[in-house]
């Protein structure tokens, strides 16, 4: 399998399965491989996003928009004119935080996306969509009982270090550990003026 999306769309025997994958899922990741380069065995591709990198005002939009529709496709969110508000509402939010600045890749000199903040539901929904997702995860079929311990109200390291050890007792559960009652992921708040410079590193 070739590493663009392009490439898969024109070879001749998956041009259908292809097609089929992408009407059922919006949003898809390349492989990353080229016919020198096989990147199968690699936990994070090269070709993949860094966290925090500079991205265009409009890919980060477009992002945003396709996450949200994901999940009015798995019935989140009540009806259409919700999910429209909540578009308006991100893209409000993206646009705020957004400020001209250098594309990392590309090297670009545009308006840089901002950052959006997602509600509870949906980030639960897309840390399980992301462990369901993930390549070399052997337990990813318990990926629909994950759930959000969302943490981003703390502020101070020393409430951090409470939370944890806190949630870690209750998942130890006096030694009764089961993996499916464990599957917990800690959400704290990010730390937003680190993820968006002027200028590349």
């Amino acid at each position: 399998m070739l590493g663009s999306m392009g490439d898969i769309a024109q070879c001749p025997f998956m041009s259908a399965e292809h097609q089929r994958i992408r009407e059922n899922h919006r949003t898809l990741a390349s492989t990353g491989c080229s016919k020198e380069f096989c990147q199968a065995g690699r936990i994070i591709h090269t070709d993949e996003p860094r966290i925090g990198e500079n991205r265009s005002l409009h890919l980060v939009c477009q992002e945003a928009t396709d996450f949200l529709r994901d999940l009015y496709d798995d019935n989140v969110f009540a009806n259409e004119a919700e999910l429209d508000a909540r578009l308006q509402a991100v893209h409000a939010e993206i646009l705020h935080g957004s400020k001209e600045g250098v594309t990392r890749e590309e090297k670009i000199r545009t308006q840089l996306g901002g950052n959006w903040t997602q509600t509870p539901q949906e980030l639960e929904w897309g840390l399980r969509r992301a462990w369901r997702n993930a390549r070399k995860c052997i337990a990813r079929n318990h990926s629909e009982e994950l759930k959000l311990c969302d943490l981003r109200s703390v502020t101070s390291s020393t409430e951090m270090a409470k939370e944890i050890l806190r949630n870690a007792v209750e998942a130890f559960n006096n030694g009764r550990v089961e993996p499916k009652v464990c599957s917990i992921i800690w959400t704290f708040p990010a730390l937003l003026e680190q993820f968006l410079i002027a200028e590349p590193l």
